[in-house]
C-alpha cells in the first residue's frame, strides 16, 4: 500500500515549518553522474523523485520546496521550469475552485536518453 502525504499549501510562516526533523532528501548517484544536476535542481529533483519512488506525485508549494532546497522562490521557480525544459519532470496543472494547483512527477522516460 502507498501512502502519499499531504502537504499543508495553507500554512503561512516565515521559519521552516515545512522542514521536519525526521525529514530526508535522498540524492542518488544518477542525479549527479548521468543527469548532471546540481545546487538548486539537484534538490528539488531529489524530492520529485522521493515522492515518485513511494508511488506518488509531488503536489507541495514552492515555499516547501525553497525551504528543503535552501533556496529563494525565484531559484525554485527556475529549477523546476529548468527541469521540465529537459524532459526530466512533467507537470500538470489541476484547477480547483479557480485555483490552479502545479503537480509535478517524474518523467520514466528520459533518466537515460537525455543524460548523454
Amino acid at each position: 500500500m502507498t501512502l502519499c502525504l499531504e502537504i499543508n499549501k495553507n500554512k503561512k510562516s516565515d521559519t521552516l515549518d515545512m522542514v521536519e526533523d525526521e525529514g530526508v532528501v535522498i540524492v542518488r548517484g544518477f542525479m549527479r553522474k548521468e543527469l548532471k544536476l546540481e545546487k538548486t535542481e539537484l534538490i528539488v529533483y531529489a524530492i520529485i523523485y522521493g515522492f515518485h519512488t513511494s508511488g506518488c506525485s509531488f503536489t507541495g508549494s514552492v515555499k516547501y520546496l525553497s525551504e528543503w532546497s535552501g533556496s529563494g522562490r525565484t531559484a525554485v521557480k527556475g529549477a523546476l521550469r529548468s527541469l521540465e525544459e529537459k524532459g526530466y519532470i512533467i507537470r500538470n496543472t489541476k484547477r480547483v475552485k479557480n485555483i490552479e494547483y502545479n503537480e509535478y512527477m517524474i518523467n520514466a522516460k528520459c533518466k537515460m536518453q537525455n543524460a548523454k
